[in-house]
């Protein structure tokens, strides 16, 4: 599905929830990012069954804390940036590698996906322009799937149409670029 939809020469980075429509099959792993605010989710929930502070999921919740907080923070590709980006590596490295780290089933199912995405984890430190989440990409289409299920669909090119019509009226009143839009 993603190369009937972005075709085969694709330039730049897709930033992706955990869903398996989108793989290594279809992208350079270099050129594909697992969103960090997915995983952060999954990662409190654990967090609720074992909060020990010494535990695996503390432990990768402030690493993955440290990473957002690097990028937010810091001039990208100074050499505190470099030094800190190679010390966020060797902690997680040394955290996933140990298998006793885990004390429940949730810490051993999130340790296992941490271990098949991990090339697809830190992406955004290693490019600059590209977010640590894809939070962003899914605003920009929350309209568009409220529309469509409110009005059962995009059934015909007047929905779409109309659905246009508000998309643009919307994005110039909020953006104010347009102060007064009457119709």
């Amino acid at each position: 599905m993603p190369v009937e939809v972005l075709g085969k020469n694709v330039i730049g980075t897709l930033v992706t929830d955990f869903f398996g429509a989108y793989s290594e099959k279809f992208l350079k792993a270099e050129d594909f990012l697992k969103c960090l605010t997915h995983l952060s989710r999954d990662l409190k929930f654990t967090l609720e069954t074992n909060s020990n502070p010494d535990g695996f999921s503390c432990r990768l919740l402030d690493i993955f804390r440290g990473t957002m907080n690097l990028k937010d923070n810091e001039v990208f590709n100074s050499s505190f940036f470099l030094i800190q980006k190679m010390e966020i590596y060797k902690n997680f490295d040394l955290l996933i590698s140990d298998e006793k780290i885990c004390c429940n089933r949730l810490e051993k199912r999130l340790l296992k996906r941490v271990r098949k995405y991990r090339k697809h984890l830190f992406v955004f430190l290693e490019k600059e322009r590209v977010p640590f989440d894809n939070n962003g990409s899914e605003r920009d289409i929350r309209m568009v799937v409220m529309f469509r299920n409110i009005y059962n669909g995009f059934r015909n090119s007047a929905h779409s149409g109309c659905f246009r019509l508000w998309q643009i009226y919307f994005r110039f009143k909020y953006c104010k670029f347009i102060v007064n839009f009457n119709w």
